[in-house]
Parts: structure tokens; C-alpha cells; sequence
């Protein structure tokens, strides 16, 4: 067994080969808590049993050898899921983490700290250049998904756009220089914006991570939530730059930031989607996730940023 959990083993689905990973031969088991990169996964049946993403023994229960290096992964709690204690796990993350991983949002061409075990992105590369780049300037390396920075992100950016719409209303409404009627704030349109963004990153993240489930890839819900959260980042700086009273630019700033926002989503799943799935499934769910993507972008300025300024 390597560094990083993997046995040698031909049988193990996502073991490193030389033309990358050998898709699954066979279902994987309901129950069984596959290990991949060296991080293990628990079914989300675990949570019956009051358990959540809590480490295990290895392929065929093997342990280290003597002086082997082991990638360390925090141990995640044995709460019940109706309690506080359950979900502090996924918001235990510090400032310097949260925007470490938006800093990689921006610049998505390495995989976020999280994921740099797994191997999901399209390039790959070596996971020590990887995890020197990630500590440098003593920033801790955290290998578990969190869910403080997508809400957060989320709920700022529904805010930031209900804004943006009435300040550009407002704008609108001034060079009409309409007299016969007042101008109101429009709640509506952050409530919109709320509805939109949350219904996106939460329920249709967590239906793409019911499709890789179905297909048996070793994705967790909060792996794929914490990704398409992080995403959403970058449309909070192209709201603020649609405030730009010139319609082209405004469009030049969406497309851009959709663009961007769906290469961090795409890059990150690709390398595991391209090993593990058929080809009519691979297109099929890059497809979705694509359209989705570019819809959603299209609704920010059909909708939010629509005014004649």
C-alpha cells in the first residue's frame, strides 16, 4: 500500500495506474465505506448509525507498515444527526482556510485543499508540489469539506444582488426622468435572488451528488456542496461590477464570471467523471452541470442587472 492508501491491488477501482483509473467493474457495496486517495467515505446510510465520515480500516482491513507515512485526516464526530454536535463538523474551518479556498476559486488550475488526496482534477500533478504551494505562508492544509464558507458565500450574494438590482433601478428610473410615478425598492428581487441561489447551490448540488451515487463515484454530499458553493464566489464580484452603468459591459462581467465560476466546477470533477464513467454518462452529466451552470448565469442578467442604464 502506498502513501496514500491505495493497496496495488488490480481490483481496486481507483487505483493510480498509468492511464489513470480503471472504472469500477462492479457495484460497490451499500454499506461499504470505499477508500480513495487514503480518505475513506461513509454511505450516507451511516447516519441511521450516528456516524459521519469517521476514519476506517483500509481495503481488506490492512494497516500501515511500520514508519509509513499516513495522510492525516481529521476525525470527524459520532453525534446524531438531530443534534448541534453532528453538523459542528462541517463548519470547523478558520478564516485562513475558507479563504484560502476562495483564493482557489478564482484561480481553479489546482484542485482546493480538500480534494488534493482524491485526485479529481483534470491535471493531476504531484501531491507534494501541491501540498507545499497550499501550507505556504503557514496556512494549515484541512482535507475536510466544509459548509460555513458556501452559506455564507450564498447568503452574501443574494443580499449583494438584491442591492445591485435597486441601485440599478434607481439609476434607470433617474435618466427616464419619470415624474408620474415614484420609485420604490424592490424587495422582490433579493427575495428572488435567495430562492434562486440557495435552490442552486444546495438542492441541485446535492442532485448532481445523487447522480454520481447512483454511478458509484466516491463523491460525499458536502464534497459536492463545498465546491459548488465556493463557485458562487466569483458572481460577488461580478455583481458589484455590473453596478457599470454600460449595458455591454455588464454582459462582458456575466458571461465572464459564469465562464469562470463552471471551469472551477468542471476541472474539479473531470479527471474522476472521465475515469469512472461511460461515455454517454460522462457527456450526459457535463451536459447537465453545464446548461444549469450557463441558465443560472443567463437569470443574473435577464433578471437582476436587465435595466436600460
Amino acid at each position: 500500500m502506498d502513501p496514500y492508501g491505495h493497496t496495488g491491488d488490480k481490483s481496486d477501482p481507483f487505483r493510480e495506474d498509468v492511464g489513470g483509473y480503471n472504472p469500477p467493474t462492479a457495484p460497490v457495496s451499500q454499506h461499504a465505506a470505499p477508500s480513495y486517495g487514503g480518505l475513506n467515505y461513509v454511505d450516507s446510510s451511516a447516519a441511521d448509525a450516528g456516524t459521519m465520515g469517521g476514519p476506517s480500516a483500509d481495503v481488506g482491513g490492512a494497516a500501515p507498515a511500520p514508519g509509513e507515512d499516513v495522510p492525516v485526516v481529521a476525525t470527524q464526530g459520532t453525534a446524531k444527526f438531530w443534534t448541534t454536535e453532528f453538523y459542528q463538523q462541517f463548519f470547523d474551518v478558520d478564516t485562513d482556510q475558507v479563504l484560502l479556498r476562495i483564493s482557489n476559486a478564482l484561480v481553479p488550475v489546482s484542485p482546493p485543499d480538500f480534494l488534493i488526496d482524491r485526485n479529481w482534477h483534470y491535471s493531476g500533478g504531484d501531491r507534494e508540489q501541491q501540498e507545499a504551494t497550499f501550507t505556504e505562508g503557514g496556512r494549515t492544509l484541512n482535507r475536510n469539506p466544509d459548509l460555513y464558507g458556501p452559506f455564507w458565500i450564498c447568503t452574501t450574494l443574494w443580499i449583494t444582488m438584491g442591492v445591485v438590482s435597486n441601485i440599478m433601478s434607481r439609476i434607470a428610473y433617474t435618466k427616464a426622468n419619470d415624474t408620474t410615478t415614484a420609485w420604490t425598492y424592490d424587495f422582490k428581487a433579493a427575495l428572488i435572488a435567495c430562492v434562486v441561489i440557495y435552490l442552486y447551490c444546495f438542492v441541485f448540488g446535492a442532485a448532481v451528488w445523487g447522480l454520481m451515487k447512483w454511478k458509484h463515484l466516491p463523491a460525499t454530499l458536502v464534497d459536492t456542496i463545498c465546491l459548488y458553493g465556493y463557485s458562487m464566489f466569483i458572481f460577488e464580484l461580478i455583481a458589484v461590477l455590473c453596478m457599470v452603468p454600460v449595458s455591454a459591459l455588464q454582459w462582458i462581467f456575466v458571461l465572464f464570471g459564469g465562464l469562470w465560476s463552471l471551469a472551477y466546477l468542471l476541472l474539479n470533477f473531470w479527471h474522476m467523471w472521465r475515469a469512472s464513467l461511460e461515455p454517454n454518462w460522462f457527456f450526459g452529466i457535463v451536459g447537465l452541470v453545464s446548461v444549469c451552470h450557463i441558465l443560472l448565469t443567463l437569470s443574473f442578467k435577464f433578471y437582476f442587472f436587465h435595466y436600460k442604464v
